[in-house]
C-alpha cells in the first residue's frame, strides 16, 4: 500500500467587486513501498462571489501544474 497526504494554501487578492484572482500552491507528499516523493506546483484561481450578505458563495474556476 502507499499513501498521499496533501496541503494547498492559497491566497487571493479582490480585484473588482464580488471578483478575487489568487495563486494557490499545493504540496502532496506521496509514499509507497519505502518510496517518498514529494510533489510543489502552482494554482492560479478565479472566483465570483454571489449575493449581498457578508459571506457568500463563490463559483471559480482553477488549473495549474505540479512538478514530480
Amino acid at each position: 500500500g502507499g499513501s498521499i497526504s496533501g496541503l494547498q494554501p492559497a491566497l487571493g487578492w479582490v480585484v473588482a467587486d464580488n471578483v478575487a484572482v489568487g495563486l494557490g500552491v499545493p504540496f502532496f507528499w506521496v509514499g509507497a513501498g519505502g518510496t517518498r516523493i514529494t510533489q510543489i506546483g502552482a494554482t492560479p484561481f478565479l472566483r465570483y462571489y454571489i449575493g449581498p450578505s457578508s459571506v457568500k458563495p463563490f463559483l471559480g474556476v482553477s488549473g495549474g501544474v505540479i512538478n514530480t
